[in-house]
């Protein structure tokens, strides 16, 4: 068969062929849900030799599309829609070459969804918690907290209106306003609270749930902490947890650990 016909070509060596660069190629793809919308399109940027004309692409071991040469680049826009979980490989090939000039191989994963609570066991955090937690925020940009807030902050005389209001917006959180309901999610305490477990146990914990191979459904990992409890020694315990948790982040393509609040849980694992 010759190769303008639809010949599959053989995958190039570990670095992209000379004259050629491209931008946009991630690690991990999606597969969305109704919390999480799925990264359904590989979208990739090529520059290549001002002699190129087409670049085809093949998506495990299938012609997957062909782009044209727009100015200077190609822009390549593949659907990933219906690709199932698992390993996969995307090559390009620059005018029915025998070799392709690029590979691109990634994870096709369901969601890890990472749940960090704040478990209020007394009626007034006080502010050296509420630090750490706003520093725990800073330096992880990505961090949601599920607050599980005591209905004693706003009955406990010894807290005084103008300290419930400030700790109520401490928690920025979405359904602080909403109607009562009573919504039931079980969820796995897999992680286990700071007050217990060190760094190193979160960090094992979290591998039991996450190997690095992709997710082939949704899954959920806990961890968090007591504010009566929270000193710096336990702050930098988990924050050591969530160090080597961002570097397997969704929005980064490095993964697919989403951080996620409980409330938002039941969208991902509806009621079966």
């Amino acid at each position: 068969m010759a190769a303008d016909e639809g010949e599959l070509p053989t995958e190039p060596g570990k670095a992209d062929a000379p004259g050629f660069s491209i931008r946009g190629g991630r690690g991990w793809y999606l597969v969305g849900n109704a919390l999480s919308p799925g990264d359904n399109t590989i979208a990739l940027t090529v520059t290549a030799p001002s002699t190129t004309a087409v670049v085809d692409v093949w998506l495990d071991g299938h012609r997957a599309g062909r782009a044209l040469r727009s100015g200077t680049t190609f822009e390549v826009r593949t659907d990933i829609t219906t690709l199932a979980a698992g390993d996969h490989t995307l090559l390009l090939q620059a005018d029915s070459a025998r070799v392709a000039f690029s590979a691109l191989r990634f994870k096709r994963s369901h969601p890890l969804y990472v749940a960090v609570t704040n478990d209020w066991d007394n009626p007034d955090n006080s502010d050296d918690k509420l630090e750490r937690q706003e520093r725990l925020h800073a330096r992880h940009p990505h961090l949601v907290i599920t607050h599980f807030v005591g209905p004693y902050t706003f009955t406990d005389p010894g807290v005084t209106p103008a300290r419930a209001r400030l700790l109520a917006t401490s928690t920025s959180d979405p359904q602080a306003d909403a109607a009562p309901h009573l919504p039931i999610l079980e969820v796995p305490d897999n992680g286990a609270l700071v007050d217990y477990v060190t760094t190193a146990e979160m960090i094992e914990m979290f591998g039991k749930n996450f190997s690095g191979a992709a997710l082939t459904e949704p899954t959920e990992y806990t961890i968090g902490y007591h504010p009566p409890n929270f000193s710096e020694a336990l702050f930098t315990r988990i924050d050591g947890a969530l160090i080597e948790i961002d570097k397997h982040l969704a929005v980064t393509g490095a993964g697919p650990v989403i951080y996620a609040r409980m409330s938002e849980l039941t969208r991902a694992f509806p009621a079966r």
